[in-house]
C-alpha cells in the first residue's frame, strides 16, 4: 500500500501466484525455495522480487528483507529492521526499497509519499484485524470468518477507508449485496486516506454496486487514465470493465497501451493474442503468440495457446505435436493434459482422450485443478450425449469450486448449469436448482436468474417461453451493462425464429451472433442448419464445412451435415457423416435428444 502511492512501480501482488504455490504444496504460501520465488516472478515478467522473513520477540517485530534481480537471481540488497510499529517499519522499508531499485527522482517531486498509517489506518487492532482477514481469504479461503474480521476492523476504525471497500466487495461475493451501501459509503465518506490512484477504483466500485451505474464506473476509470495518462493500473482497471462490456476494440487498445508504457510486460502480448482470438482474428493472434514464442522459446503457456488456434484452424496434427513439445516442459502440468485431451477428443479419440483427463485428474493436487479437470469431462460426456454422468461430474465440480470461490460465484456457476438438468430430461430438478439459486443470489446479480429460465426453455425448444423471458435477461445486460451476456439473447432469438419456421430471419439472428462471438464455431452449424432448411444446400455445406474444421468428430454438425447430404440426395456423404455422429454418440443416454434423431435418420437413409 506504501509503494502503491508511486505510479512509477508496478507491483505483483502474491494473489496473482498463489495457485502456483499451493500446487507446489505451499498451502500457507511461506517458506518458499528461493529457486521457486525467482522463478515465479520470471514467470510475471518483473525485473526484481522481494522476499523476507518477519519474527516477534518480545514485543519488537524484526524484518528481513530482501531484493533480488529476477534474471541471475543476483541478491540486489539485504536490510534488516525492527520496531514495535509494523506500520512505521513499512515506510521505512518501502523508502529503501526505492533507493535499491535505483527509481530516478528528476521530475517526479509530485509523487505522493505519505505514511503508510495515512492511507491504512492509524490503529494497531485495526490493522491486525485486516491482516487476518487476508490469511482467511487468500489462504483459508475462509470467507464467513473474512467479512467477520473486516466488520470487526471497520468497528475499531470506521475512517479505515480500504477495510470499507473491501468489506464492501465481500459482501457482494458472500451474497449479502443488501449490506454493501454502508461500507462503500464509508469508503467514499473517507476516500481522502487512500492513495489517489486507488480512488479511481473506489469511485468506480461505489458507481457499480451502489448506483448501479456502469456509465459513470467507467467515466471514472477514464477520467483516471486521462489525468494519469502513464499510470498502468489506470488501463489495467479500464479492461476489466471493458471485458464484461464485450468492448474487444477499447480492450485492445488498453492492452496495446499498458505494452506502450511498459514493453517489458511481454506477458500482455498473451493478452493481445487472446483477444484477437476471440475477435476472430487468427493470423493476428498467431502473429502475436509468435511474437511472445521467439522471446520466450521455454514459456509453455503460449505453445498451448498455439496449439488451441491450430485446433481451431482445423490442423488437429499441428495442436498434437504443440501440446507434446510443451508437456515436454511441465509433464505435470494439468492445463496442457486437458488440451491435449481435448484434442484426442475432437479427433474422435475417445479412449485416448477420456485416459488423458483421467491422468490429470490423478496429477491434480489442488481443488482449483480438479474443478478444471472435472470441466473437461463434463464437456467430454456431454459431447458424448451422456449427460447424466456429466451432471454427476457438474456436482463434483461445483463441489470443488465451492471449497476456494466466494458463495456468489458458485451460485452463478450452479445457474449455468440448469441447462444440464433439462437436457437429461430431469425439468423438475431443473427449475429446483434454478429456485436455490435464485434464494442465494441478491440483489443485482438475483436479475441474472431469468438466464437460466432462457437456458432451460432453449433445451426445451419452447418458442413461446424463450420469447417471453428474453426480455428480463435484456433488462439484467442493460442494468449492469453486460455485454458479455448480449450473443446468448441473440441466440435465443434466433431460436425462437426457427421454432417457428422463420428460417431467413433466424440467420439474421444468428449471424448477428457470430458476429458478436465470432470465436463460438458452433453458431456456424446452426447457420448451415438454417440455410438447409431453405433449401440452401451450397451455403449450408459452407458453414457446416468451417464447423467441422475446429472439431471433425463433433456429433452434432456431423449430423447437421448428414440431413444436408441427405436433401441433396448425396446417400454416401450423408451416411458417413451420419456413422461419425453415431459413433460418438454410440453410448448416449437412452433419451438423449440428438441421439434419438440421429437413429431416427438412420433407419430412413441408412447408416
Amino acid at each position: 500500500m506504501d509503494l502503491i502511492q508511486d505510479d512509477f512501480l508496478d507491483l505483483s501482488m502474491p494473489v496473482n501466484f498463489s495457485e502456483r504455490l499451493r500446487e507446489a504444496g505451499l498451502q500457507d504460501m511461506v517458506d518458499v525455495p528461493l529457486s521457486l520465488e525467482r522463478e515465479l516472478a520470471e514467470e510475471q515478467h518483473r525485473n526484481h522480487f522481494v522476499t523476507g522473513s518477519v519474527r516477534t520477540v518480545d514485543g519488537v517485530v524484526e524484518a528481513t528483507v530482501s531484493l533480488y534481480e529476477t534474471q541471475r537471481g543476483r541478491l540486489v540488497e539485504e536490510r534488516t529492521y525492527s520496531g514495535s510499529d509494523v506500520l512505521d517499519l513499512a515506510d521505512q522499508i518501502s523508502v529503501n526499497l526505492k533507493e535499491d531499485l535505483r527509481i530516478p527522482q528528476m521530475g517526479r517531486e509530485g509523487i505522493q509519499d505519505l505514511p503508510v498509517s495515512e492511507i491504512l489506518t492509524g490503529s494497531p487492532e485495526a490493522y491486525r484485524l485486516s491482516t487476518e482477514f487476508i490469511i482467511a481469504s487468500q489462504i483459508e479461503r475462509d470467507f464467513a470468518r473474512g467479512v467477520s474480521l473486516l466488520e470487526q476492523a471497520v468497528a475499531v476504525d470506521p475512517t479505515y477507508a480500504d477495510a470499507q471497500h473491501t468489506l464492501a466487495t465481500l459482501y457482494l461475493y458472500t451474497n449479502q449485496a443488501e449490506l454493501m451501501a454502508e461500507p462503500m459509503q464509508a469508503a467514499m465518506d473517507h476516500i481522502y486516506r487512500l492513495p489517489e490512484r486507488l480512488r479511481f477504483v473506489v469511485k468506480s466500485n461505489y458507481y457499480f454496486l451502489v448506483r448501479q451505474d456502469m456509465d459513470k464506473a467507467l467515466a471514472s476509470l477514464v477520467m483516471w487514465a486521462e489525468l494519469f495518462p502513464d499510470d498502468i493500473l489506470a488501463y489495467q482497471a479500464q479492461l476489466q470493465i471493458q471485458m464484461v462490456q464485450d468492448d474487444k476494440e477499447g480492450a485492445l487498445e488498453s492492452l496495446n497501451k499498458i505494452l506502450e508504457l511498459d514493453p517489458g510486460q511481454r506477458d500482455v502480448l498473451l493478452q493481445i493474442g487472446d483477444l484477437h482470438e476471440a475477435m476472430g482474428n487468427l493470423a493476428a493472434a498467431e502473429e502475436s503468440f509468435q511474437k511472445y514464442a521467439g522471446e520466450f522459446p521455454d514459456d509453455h503457456e503460449v505453445l498451448a495457446r498455439l496449439a488451441a488456434l491450430a485446433r481451431r484452424s482445423g490442423n488437429l496434427d499441428r495442436a498434437r505435436e504443440l501440446f507434446d513439445r510443451a508437456l515436454i516442459m511441465d509433464p505435470s502440468d494439468i492445463g496442457l493434459l486437458v488440451g491435449i485431451g481435448s484434442v484426442h477428443l475432437a479427433a474422435g479419440e475417445f479412449e485416448r482422450a477420456r485416459g488423458q483427463f483421467d491422468e490429470a485428474l490423478d496429477l491434480a493436487s489442488t481443488p482449483d485443478n480438479r474443478a478444471q479437470v472435472y470441466s473437461a469431462i463434463e464437456s467430454y460426456h456431454v459431447s458424448r450425449g451422456q449427460i447424466d454422468s456429466a451432471i454427476v461430474v457438474m456436482e463434483q465440480r461445483l463441489a470443488e469450486a465451492s471449497t476456494f470461490q466466494p458463495p456468489i460465484l458458485v451460485a452463478q456457476y450452479r445457474l449455468g448449469g440448469v441447462g444440464r438438468y433439462a437436457e437429461a430430461g430431469r425439468v423438475e430438478e431443473a427449475f429446483r436448482v434454478l429456485e436455490e439459486a435464485r434464494s442465494e443470489l441478491t440483489a443485482p446479480i438475483d436479475q441474472m436468474v431469468p438466464l437460466g429460465e432462457l437456458r432451460i426453455h432453449m433445451v426445451l425448444e419452447n418458442a413461446d417461453e424463450i420469447e417471453a423471458t428474453i426480455p428480463r435477461v435484456e433488462a439484467f445486460i442493460d442494468l449492469l451493462r453486460y455485454e458479455m451476456l448480449r450473443p446468448e439473447v441473440v441466440s435465443a432469438q434466433g431460436l425462437v425464429h426457427e421454432l417457428r419456421g422463420e428460417h431467413t430471419e433466424a440467420i439474421e439472428k444468428y449471424e448477428e451472433e457470430h458476429r458478436l462471438k465470432p470465436a463460438d464455431f458452433t453458431i456456424l452449424t446452426d447457420l448451415g442448419r438454417c440455410h438447409r432448411k431453405l433449401g440452401q444446400f451450397d451455403q449450408a455445406v459452407e458453414y457446416i464445412s468451417e464447423a467441422l474444421l475446429n472439431s471433425p468428430f463433433g456429433p452434432r454438425t456431423n449430423y447437421e451435415m448428414a440431413l444436408t447430404y441427405e436433401a441433396m440426395g448425396r446417400m454416401d456423404d450423408a451416411r458417413e457423416h451420419l456413422n461419425r455422429s453415431l459413433e460418438v454418440w454410440a453410448e448416449a443416454d437412452p433419451e438423449y435428444r440428438w441421439a434419438r434423431r440421429a437413429r431416427e435418420a438412420a433407419e430412413r437413409i441408412g447408416g
